[in-house]
């Protein structure tokens, strides 16, 4: 499940989780991770929430791992990418992206 918010069609907030939790107290929380612990933004404001704010539910299911790095489709599927860099392999420091299905055809992925 992953809460998604945008201001002004602008991405302001995206996290989520993975975990088979209940889903009211994952709702509750994220929805709060999102808005104010999203290191790539700033927490937002109660002015923020006033007006033309979006906010975005996504439920994933149904995963599997790929043969192939371009075994899925572009709007249909999400992907979880997760690697090392060559600078940082020798620290054990991975890095992490998740992109909702809807993410790529709305940055005009093809």
């Amino acid at each position: 499940m992953f809460v998604t918010y945008q201001k002004s069609g602008n991405l302001r907030g995206c996290i989520g989780t993975f975990a088979f939790e209940n889903l009211g107290d994952t709702l509750q929380r994220y929805s709060i991770v999102a808005a104010v612990q999203d290191t790539r933004f700033n927490p937002m404001t109660t002015a923020e929430l006033a007006s033309d704010l979006r906010i975005e539910i996504s439920l994933l299911s149904d995963f599997e791992l790929i043969d192939h790095p371009m075994d899925w489709e572009v709007g249909k599927h999400g992907i979880e990418i997760e690697f090392t860099s060559p600078e940082t392999r020798h620290t054990g420091k991975v890095f992490r992206g998740t992109y909702l299905p809807n993410v790529m055809p709305e940055q005009g992925w093809d």
